[in-house]
């Protein structure tokens, strides 16, 4: 089984060690190594992380890795590395979409719905019908 990372996976990785790192560099190294292990472990486990219970798809799963959660899809032939992110620093933001196309394939649509994002300067809200999310920044 392959480890695919996209590249903002990769990026939020990189800044992340990047933060730790300015604070204390054995800490940094040593939740380096932690993070690749763990993920690199998904290869022979790829079911380790549980079901993303904000998404409810079987296929996308999350890994905490100390106070980092990496979100994943489980495929047939490897696991795409999707999302890393804070689980400390809820604040910073919501998480509006996975951002990785690849993550939204299946073979049969459980249902069909059709949504509608607005932005503004300071929210961004998901509509349809009756239903509204909505994440407000400052």
């Amino acid at each position: 089984m392959r480890l695919v990372w996209s590249q903002l996976a990769a990026r939020q990785v990189d800044e992340a060690f990047a933060f730790i790192l300015a604070e204390d560099a054995a800490a940094a190294h040593r939740w380096l190594e932690d993070l690749l292990e763990r993920l690199e472990a998904l290869r022979r486990f790829p079911d380790a992380g549980r079901i993303v219970p904000e998404l409810g798809r079987c296929d996308l799963r999350e890994l905490l890795v100390g106070s980092y959660r990496v979100i994943y899809r489980r495929g047939e032939a490897a696991v795409e590395i999707v999302r890393y992110e804070s689980v400390r620093d809820l604040g910073k933001g919501g998480c509006a979409a996975l951002l990785s196309p690849s993550a939204f394939v299946q073979r049969a649509p459980a249902a069909r719905q059709t949504w509608h994002l607005t932005v503004t300067g300071t929210a961004s809200a998901w509509h349809r019908d009756a239903e509204r999310f909505e994440f407000v920044w400052k």
